[in-house]
């Protein structure tokens, strides 16, 4: 995946707004052309990752593999399961992906590897209530 920044492309500046009263908090690096945002709970596991980005990632998500419907940033999206062909584990039906395009050179990549449906479930609801208001891309 090529995810170097060219000079017309917004250079995001950081993460989003996490929704309040979570136990979530950003880990956050910049990058070359993007901003690499892993939401950790409190006991520093990985609960989701983003990356925003001013290039589309280069990322083929199979009509195939989609599962659930869901909203972010006011549009309807879809998560695809990850086509993961060598790992047969019962976890690997509850990883997530997803790209969405929020404005012109504007992209963000979500993805997360939840344990249980219901771990799932609420992955996307907080995906979902994330607060992008403050986010800046660049341009905005």
């Amino acid at each position: 995946m090529s995810l170097g920044a060219s000079a017309q492309q917004p250079t995001p500046t950081h993460c989003p707004d996490l929704p309040g009263g979570s136990n979530l908090q950003w880990d956050q690096q910049q990058r070359d052309g993007y901003v690499l945002c892993r939401a950790v709970d409190d006991s520093g596991n990985d609960a989701f990752n983003l990356m925003l980005t001013g290039q589309e990632p280069n990322l083929h998500l199979a009509r195939a593999l989609r599962a659930e419907r869901a909203s972010f940033a006011d549009q309807s999206i879809h998560w695809y399961r990850m086509d993961l062909i060598a790992d047969n584990s019962e976890q690997a039906q509850y990883r997530r992906i997803t790209v969405t395009k929020l404005a012109k050179n504007q992209y963000v990549q979500l993805w997360f590897n939840a344990g249980n449906q219901a771990e799932l479930d609420t992955r996307i609801e907080q995906i979902g209530n994330l607060r992008l208001n403050h986010t800046l891309l660049g341009n905005r």
